[in-house]
């Protein structure tokens, strides 16, 4: 089960699936933010946005052509780290045909198959004019992209339910000639059709069946655009002389003046549309206008019911990547649970990504990570510096560093180093209570997962996989420990054979003790008439290239609090005498990992 279908790569037939299936699907519109700190907001954003899994994304092409470079590399970077299939937007707009041909090639390059052609808008001010030797329609652009590359693309076109604001509605081709154009563009090799935002449902259903009677028989998806300010909305309906039905003017009216309201109309009324849309049964799906933000489309989706609350929707623990080699890759070593992205770029080199099982080969040379991302995109700047001082306070002693751990596991802090994302890891939430207890003993945990036993699938906090199957996790934790602390762990687990510790100083490369030679699997999923998959796997070779990230996390930190500072002897401090220890409770059925932490401390 794979709610996006990433092994699909072309939309087309992602939404073919969809239709054979009788599922209904949707998906997100996104623009290139103006700044780098937009753009950074925006990759968070999709991040959470993607949790819902929507079927696909898209990215569009600023007017003129000015983002094409941004809009190809945030297209790149959502399909490699966010794990959705993005269709890229390609105007014709101040576009030669040598430059469409090298942006296709690009495209094709970085893994992307979907394309959004269009004639494109004219830069702010300005009238639309071909550029020299290029193409003057989207028609053109949709007959050269089928062939240069025949069907490596699917290819999308825009549809226009009211007329294009530059063709029917400004009187200067008759309705059915647009009808007549949208046709040949389908007929030239567009897979499917996204409309122009409208209020107006009626109209919309009119314009489906149009199409149909005109012999367009390619997928339809209503394009929505959730109401988000009064100004906003006056201005984009104006722009696009969009059609307002009466009593969306009416209830507009009446709450233009406060934002929260206008929002509120805008969920409601949006959720209606959508409702008659998909009860009409002449549309598969329904595609999203974000506006770069969330919470309005998020409210719709939920109202809607496309996203169950209390069943699982992901595949495997981990989002798949849909960079085309990692489409099937479906087992990764857990060290990097709570940060994939920089798993992803360490191993952007392989050739294949394991499918089935992981084996000692399997871990093939890792890239370092990245210097200037292992901090989370911080910086090492005295302002940064500041930003830190003021987020995880002074660490001038060991048990200041207990104590932003514990604030971590306590939800006092919204990020922690060892994590990507903001607030608590997944599985952390479980273990709230034993982390804590564990910060408060002087080890330092940095992920885990709980013991589980055969838990559904279908479970929406641990389940993952098809329907029907059975999940099952070994009790794991992971943390920073004193050589003493380690000692006497190790001692106790003698006790317990069913526990494996391995663990790893900054000074040296052996794994001690040498309790782990070969992979061995965390997590697994039984399903019907489907091969066991084991998703996180714990492995020596991983495991030493996850200590040098995880003690080179420390070594950043303490660049960043000001080589010399008290706080950034004790980080060193740290990084230079705890040891990383990585401790696995085979006994999934009724082990407990924390009684032997428990005991290591009695003895």
């Amino acid at each position: 089960m794979d709610a996006n279908l990433r092994e699909v790569p072309r939309i087309c037939d992602k939404i073919a699936r969809k239709e054979r299936e009788g599922k209904t699907f949707f998906s997100f519109e996104y623009f290139p933010p103006k700044t780098e700190a937009g753009v950074e907001n925006l990759y968070a954003r999709i991040d959470r946005m993607a949790s819902l899994e929507p079927l696909f994304c898209d990215i569009t092409w600023g007017a003129g052509g000015s983002t094409a470079n941004l809009t190809m590399d945030i297209a790149t970077n959502i399909q490699k780290y966010q794990g959705l299939d993005c269709m890229m937007h390609l105007t014709c707009t101040n576009m030669a045909v040598g430059v469409t041909k090298e942006a296709l090639k690009e495209a094709k390059e970085k893994g992307i198959h979907n394309i959004l052609a269009l004639r494109g808008d004219p830069p702010v001010g300005e009238e639309w004019k071909a550029a020299v030797d290029g193409f003057e329609h989207a028609i053109d652009l949709v007959k050269f992209i089928r062939q240069q590359y025949g069907d490596y693309f699917s290819i999308t076109v825009a549809g226009y339910p009211e007329g294009h604001p530059d063709g029917y509605l400004a009187d200067k081709i008759s309705y059915e000639e647009e009808l007549a154009n949208l046709k040949a563009k389908v007929d030239a090799g567009a897979d499917v059709i996204i409309t122009q935002m409208f209020f107006d449902v009626d109209l919309f259903l009119k314009f489906v069946k149009k199409c149909r009677d005109a012999g367009i028989m390619v997928p339809i998806v209503p394009g929505i655009l959730p109401l988000m300010s009064y100004n906003g909305f006056q201005k984009m309906t104006g722009f696009c002389k969009t059609a307002v039905p009466p009593e969306l003017s009416e209830a507009l009216e009446q709450v233009k003046g406060d934002d929260a309201a206008v929002k509120d109309l805008g969920i409601r009324y949006g959720v209606d549309m959508c409702r008659k849309i998909l009860k009409s049964g002449l549309c598969p799906g329904i595609h999203f206008y974000t506006l770069n933000t969330e919470n309005s489309v998020m409210a719709m989706v939920d109202a809607l019911g496309f996203v169950s609350s209390t069943e699982a929707i992901r595949s495997l623990p981990f989002r798949k990547s849909t960079f085309d080699p990692r489409r099937t890759e479906r087992v990764r070593p857990i060290y990097w649970a709570n940060r994939f992205k920089s798993y992803l770029f360490r191993t952007t080199n392989w050739e294949k990504y394991p499918e089935i099982q992981w084996t000692n080969g399997a871990a093939r040379m890792f890239l370092d990570p990245p210097k200037e991302n292992i901090l989370n995109n911080v910086d090492a700047t005295p302002e940064a510096a500041k930003k830190l001082l003021e987020h995880y306070g002074e660490l001038d002693s060991i048990a200041a560093v207990q104590a932003m751990f514990a604030k971590y596991y306590s939800k006092e802090l919204a990020n922690f180093p060892w994590c990507e994302k903001d607030g608590l890891y997944e599985q952390a939430s479980l273990l709230k209570s034993q982390l804590l207890w564990m910060c408060k003993l002087g080890l330092l945990p940095i992920n885990a997962q709980a013991r589980a036993n055969g838990i559904p699938s279908s479970d929406p906090v641990l389940g993952w996989g098809a329907k029907n199957g059975l999940v099952y996790q070994k009790a794991y934790v992971e943390f920073f420990a004193p050589k003493d602390q380690l000692e006497a762990l190790i001692e106790s687990a003698k006790e317990h054979p069913t526990v494996s510790i391995s663990a790893l100083s900054s000074q040296t490369d052996t794994i001690v003790p040498k309790t782990m030679d070969f992979a061995t699997a965390a997590t697994w999923g039984v399903f019907p008439n489907h091969e066991i998959l084991q998703p996180w796997v714990l492995d020596p070779v991983s495991f030493k290239a996850w200590s040098d990230e995880a003690f080179g996390i420390w070594r950043s930190l303490a660049i960043h609090y000001g080589l010399g500072s008290t706080s950034s002897k004790t980080i060193n401090r740290v990084a230079d005498t705890y040891y990383l220890v990585s401790m696995l409770d085979n006994d999934y059925a009724q082990g407990d990992i924390f009684k032997v932490i428990a005991e290591s401390i009695r003895n």
